[in-house]
């Protein structure tokens, strides 16, 4: 547990000192805070955790991109990846006003605002977050855990604890259960297949979705899913359902075709 802790704050701590460095710099050019510079600010912060956790070799030796067929597991993790986008958005929908501020509204708005900003939210973020949460944090869990719960226990534990630790690192209301529920499943994928590589296949759809939605239709930003679909609430249920079919058929195909690693394994 002690490791996982260690790489949380590490992430945190490079992400405080990126943030403050950028600006430093950015206001020794005299120019004022805006879009460019977040992205410029994320983008390095991003690598640079890349860089960090892969110097420190946190990361635990990958195993073959999958148990089973390649390709058969790249096209059922993008099958779930957009499976998941209606249903995922319409639990979101249905959580109280209260628990949904979105107190970063400005700052992701800014971000989309310029195509530059698929490179930190669409390829780069994906990539550190999955080293960080499932690469490093789960798997030091899934050891700690493993020691002291049985194997399936031990196991959802350490996903259930990354998937906190992701959900946190939002810090903000709108985004924390989503995170969290997506963090499970990022974490499932990880537990199955005993790589990062699904996770960030699935991220990477997430993210890169909702970045051309709101970068095309910056006005989509607030809408609901049926406003965003163009139909009125009681026809979201078709879209649901066969979003819902589509997700369960690829969670099983998957399943099927992958087994948790040793340490893991129920």
């Amino acid at each position: 547990m002690k490791k996982a802790l260690i790489y949380f704050l590490t992430f945190i701590c490079v992400q405080v000192i990126g943030s403050s460095v950028c600006s430093a710099l950015w206001m020794l050019t005299g120019r004022p805070a805006d879009s460019t510079m977040l992205i410029s600010a994320t983008i390095v912060i991003n690598l640079a955790v890349i860089v960090v956790f892969c110097m420190a070799r946190w990361l635990k030796s990958e195993a073959p991109f999958f148990s089973g067929s390649p390709l058969q597991l790249t096209l059922l993790s993008l099958l779930l990846a957009f499976a998941m986008l209606v249903p995922s958005q319409y639990l979101e929908e249905l959580l109280p006003e209260s628990i949904r501020q979105d107190l970063l509204g400005d700052m992701f708005k800014s971000l989309m605002s310029s195509p530059w900003g698929y490179l930190p939210i669409g390829l780069l973020a994906p990539v550190a977050e999955e080293m960080v949460f499932r690469g490093a944090i789960q798997r030091a869990a899934a050891d700690y855990f493993a020691r002291r719960m049985a194997g399936t226990t031990a196991a959802w534990t350490a996903i259930s604890f990354s998937a906190l630790l992701f959900a946190a690192i939002h810090g903000n209301p709108a985004q924390m259960p989503h995170a969290f529920l997506i963090g499970l499943l990022l974490g499932w994928l990880c537990h199955r297949s005993g790589s990062i590589i699904p996770g960030i296949i699935v991220h990477w759809v997430n993210n890169s979705v909702s970045f051309c939605i709101c970068y095309l239709y910056p006005e989509s930003y607030d809408m609901t899913l049926s406003e965003l679909l163009g139909v009125q609430d009681a026809q979201l249920y078709p879209y649901l359902a066969i979003s819902v079919i589509v997700f369960l058929y690829s969670l099983y195909r998957i399943n099927g075709l992958t087994r948790p690693t040793s340490k893991q394994s129920a």
